[in-house]
């Protein structure tokens, strides 16, 4: 993805139009850079939707932290989605056991 077409989806992360905000949501998952992850993390303290949720954990260019697993836990609080953060912050865990 070139930055141009990031800066523009970073921005409709935070357009009214909820089918954008989603849509910009899942293209950064899929493609965004590394830098995206921090807008991500924006639009979910402003918004703790299962879509944000689902496109951090989803994201394929990062690696997230404990102190990232943390921050999506908070804003899980009592919703079914805690509980599968949970599992992925498990799996990802080390040691990676490599089977050839």
């Amino acid at each position: 993805m070139n930055a141009g077409l990031e800066r523009q989806l970073i921005v409709d992360t935070k357009s009214p139009d909820q089918n954008l905000r989603r849509a910009a949501y899942q293209t950064l998952s899929v493609a965004g850079s590394p830098a995206a992850l921090s807008s991500l993390f924006q639009a979910l303290d402003q918004e703790p939707a299962p879509d944000i949720i689902r496109a951090i954990l989803q994201g394929r260019n990062w690696v997230l932290t404990e102190t990232d697993y943390a921050r999506l836990m908070k804003a899980c609080t009592g919703t079914p989605a805690r509980s599968e953060v949970a599992r992925i912050q498990r799996e990802s865990a080390p040691p990676y056991t490599l089977r050839l």
